[in-house]
């Protein structure tokens, strides 16, 4: 299904890309050593932590639209919703400590909300 399968790319290229950022706040002191331009090294791990939490967020926001449409079973309900949570939290964590520890804990938190929200995404496509 079409329609689907965007809003579940838009989701995972949203978190996807709010870790890549997150990332750059564990990887800034190599970074900055290396030269590599990133939003942690340019604007400060501060400003890439809300970047982060925006794509979080935004991914969390968009996680409506396929149970609004109808697009998807009520197996998309429980993972996606404990995935969201997970989002909200992490986002919260990563804004009140962006330290690299923090950030380091909170990527790899992020890799376990994806992999519970894309089970929601093949468990409540599956008609």
């Amino acid at each position: 299904n079409t329609p689907t399968s965007i809003v579940f790319s838009l989701m995972a290229f949203l978190s996807n890309t709010g870790r890549e950022v997150n990332k750059g706040i564990v990887d800034v002191e190599g970074d900055k050593a290396r030269g590599v331009r990133t939003l942690a090294v340019s604007r400060g791990p501060r400003r890439a932590a809300q970047v982060a939490s925006a794509f979080y967020l935004s991914s969390v926001a968009i996680s409506i639209l396929p149970k609004l449409f109808g697009l998807v079973s009520s197996l998309y309900d429980l993972p996606v919703v404990v995935a969201d949570g997970g989002f909200i939290y992490s986002s919260y964590s990563l804004l009140r400590d962006p330290s690299r520890e923090n950030s380091r804990r909170v990527k790899n938190l992020v890799l376990l909300w994806m992999s519970v929200g894309m089970f929601g995404f093949f468990a409540g496509s599956m008609n």
